[in-house]
């Protein structure tokens, strides 16, 4: 029942993850190249920490803190689009060789913050599917309306409540029988799992001084035990 045993776990799940979402984020990009190299490997596999983390807490599947869970991690995949698009530049580079090097760190950003906006979308989702108008899915609207306005217009309207039918057994929420929503908009990706190969930015123009020690583009894997699309 809501407030029971499971649901006072995946929140107390969700506390202790908020020390290692902070640690991840205070990892900055600094130059000379070489510090930015660790820093930015450093900052991939505190990513993938943090994303196991809240993906153990959405496997809990308590509606308020799954949909808490799928914002941090949006919240995080943005973090790390950020400081990529954000890195500093090495000195000495020509007018060229600069266009370049953002060219390849915005090429290397891009899908890390479609996956951002893949996680928002589903916490967005599934807090319109419970009724579940909390502070967690509130701010997810919000990061959407600001960062893809195009792909998330601002809500109109209140949140629509959603009519339980005949209840069966279950935790919390999950107990009621409801009609199936209708499909999400086709410009709406939901992803069906959090899980990613995290891109490293491209050294600098072989041309650029001090190119040789610019950040290389090891590729970061894991793997994630995989949760169904129906997680709440």
């Amino acid at each position: 029942e809501p407030g029971g045993a499971l649901e006072g776990v995946a929140r107390a799940h969700l506390l202790l993850s908020e020390p290692i979402y902070r640690e991840f984020a205070k990892i900055k990009l600094r130059l000379p190249e070489a510090v930015m190299a660790e820093r930015l490997r450093a900052k991939g596999a505190a990513l993938l920490e943090v994303e196991k983390r809240y993906t153990e807490t959405v496997g809990l599947k308590v509606p308020g803190p799954a949909i808490c869970a799928l914002t941090r991690i949006g919240e995080a995949y943005h973090e790390f689009a950020q400081a990529l698009y954000d890195a500093p530049i090495p000195r000495g580079l020509t007018e060229a060789q600069l266009d370049l090097y953002r060219d390849a760190l915005a090429e290397q950003a891009h899908p890390v913050e479609v996956k951002s906006q893949e996680a928002l979308a589903m916490a967005v989702e599934k807090s319109l599917e419970l009724s579940l108008d909390d502070e967690c899915a509130r701010r997810a609207r919000g990061y959407l309306e600001e960062w893809a306005p195009a792909r998330f217009p601002p809500l109109l309207g209140e949140v629509a409540e959603v009519k339980l039918g005949e209840r069966g057994r279950g935790h919390g929420l999950l107990f009621g029988i409801q009609p199936l929503p209708p499909a999400p908009p086709k410009d709406v990706i939901v992803p069906s799992v959090v899980d990613e190969r995290l891109p490293q930015a491209r050294r600098a123009p072989p041309s650029a001084p001090r190119g040789k020690d610019a950040p290389g583009r090891e590729t970061l894997t894991r793997s994630v035990e995989e949760e169904d699309e129906d997680l709440l």
